[in-house]
């Protein structure tokens, strides 16, 4: 593998790809993660097509995102404890099997707001225990040097499935109906599930397992552990606020395509597309520069704040278009920034652990914050509610200028730092210097 001083500067960004088990994962994981948010667009239109209720549809995203705030701790637990790859292979199958029974019932003309919801709610506890695992096991496929650059990459694969997996739902929809959707997704699984069990598994640079202890204790070291050390805690708590308050898009311009633009379908696509767009580039970006240089987060949190407020203020299409676009790429950079700089900065013990808390906080903050921004939005008037979410992610990011400091984490990780000794000095360091991260 070329070293980053031999890399063209084009291809900085994709060094990760040099890996064949990783592009196996990130070619899966692509199509897998399109089929999703095809799945998600089908869904709710089914559940509207069954019940025309805004609630219940609201019912049944909960019911695949909230056992991600219960479940997250044990997930993260199940990360440290088994072989990632395997735990992944049994998670997807499961949501693979949902999505194609939920196909069946559907073509067969059975579907009811029942079935839905329960097959939404295997979904979502097969999701919860996936989430962590998925995001870490990016380290283990990749050499140690470009690891930054596999968690930044992996991220785009979510961000470009935003993209294509809506639009293909909206072709889909109109010409073979909703049943085939869910199908559809069903069989994407298996492009994940072959990358998975493809892989090469003696180039898998598999972190020892941790089974010493209950799961119990492991859950209260991964939460003091991540407590006690400032740049897992910041970042955690900038995540928690800025998703709950300022990243509530999906709730929020529909609204505003409803109040200002007799709600228009076309527009909305148009404003959804650009800022899936923007969110592929700020995550290209990211995995640019990995391993280069974190970005600064209180720089990009005011930044995705700036862009929020200029959203508010904008009076046509065009505008509201430019102001979408770099919500996107703000938003992006920054929690792109913070999923790699907190897998990097974590003990490689303690990085499924770390990762269920982010995401943790992403959802969690998203379940919290849609309603609460709804509610304002029609309190208060949509522009305004969008410009608050943008004036608390700026003040979010200038009161943590004060403490994330332009070094990431000058410091090594400790043994005292996660309260054990039995472990080696060696598994309580981060996977890189400072320096290199730097």
């Amino acid at each position: 593998m070329s070293s980053p001083a031999e890399t063209p500067g084009w291809a900085m960004g994709f060094r990760a790809m040099g890996s064949s088990n990783f592009r196996r994962w990130f070619i899966g994981q692509s199509i897998s993660q399109s089929g999703f948010w095809l799945q998600l667009v089908a869904q709710a239109l089914l559940v509207l097509d069954l019940t025309n209720s805004g609630t219940l549809l609201g019912i049944v995203s909960a019911a695949q995102f909230v056992p991600m705030v219960v479940l997250g701790p044990w997930a993260g637990v199940l990360g440290d404890r088994v072989d990632k790859r395997r735990l992944l292979i049994v998670t997807q199958s499961v949501m693979m099997l949902s999505a194609v029974v939920l196909g069946v019932v559907v073509l067969a003309g059975s579907a009811t707001y029942g079935i839905v919801l329960t097959l939404a709610t295997v979904t979502g506890i097969a999701f919860a225990l996936d989430q962590p695992s998925r995001r870490v096991i990016v380290t283990e496929l990749v050499d140690q040097d470009v690891e930054a650059n596999a968690i930044a990459l992996n991220s785009l694969t979510g961000n470009g499935a935003k993209v294509v997996g809506p639009a293909l739902a909206g072709v889909l929809v109109g010409t073979v109906g909703l049943g085939w959707c869910f199908v559809l997704n069903g069989v994407s699984y298996l492009a994940v599930l072959g990358s998975l069990v493809s892989m090469d598994v003696d180039e898998i640079r598999r972190s020892p397992p941790e089974t010493s202890v209950s799961g119990m204790q492991q859950i209260r070291e991964g939460l003091g552990y991540s407590w006690r050390d400032r740049e897992i805690r910041v970042p955690l708590v900038m995540l928690s606020i800025v998703v709950a308050v300022a990243h509530n898009a999906n709730v929020l311009l529909p609204m505003l395509v409803n109040e200002d633009f007799d709600d228009s379908a076309a527009l909305l696509g148009l404003f959804m597309a650009v800022m899936s767009v923007g969110a592929v580039v700020g995550t290209v970006y990211v995995a640019h520069v990995a391993g280069r240089g974190p970005p600064n987060l209180a720089v990009w949190a005011i930044g995705m704040g700036v862009a929020l407020v200029a959203l508010a203020l904008s009076m046509n299409a065009f505008l509201i278009s430019v102001s979408a676009a770099l919500v996107g790429v703000t938003s992006m950079v920054l929690f792109s920034s913070m999923q790699v700089g907190l897998q990097m900065q974590s003990a490689v013990a303690m990085r499924s652990r770390v990762m269920s808390l982010f995401a943790m906080a992403f959802l969690g903050g998203h379940a919290l914050g849609a309603p609460v921004s709804g509610w304002m939005a029609e309190a208060l008037g949509v522009d305004w509610a969008i410009a608050l979410g943008g004036f608390a992610a700026i003040l979010t990011g200038a009161v943590a200028w004060r403490f994330l400091p332009a070094r990431q984490r000058p410091e090594n990780v400790t043994k005292e730092a996660l309260g054990r000794d039995r472990h080696s000095a060696h598994d309580l360091q981060p996977t890189i210097s400072p320096e290199q991260w730097v």
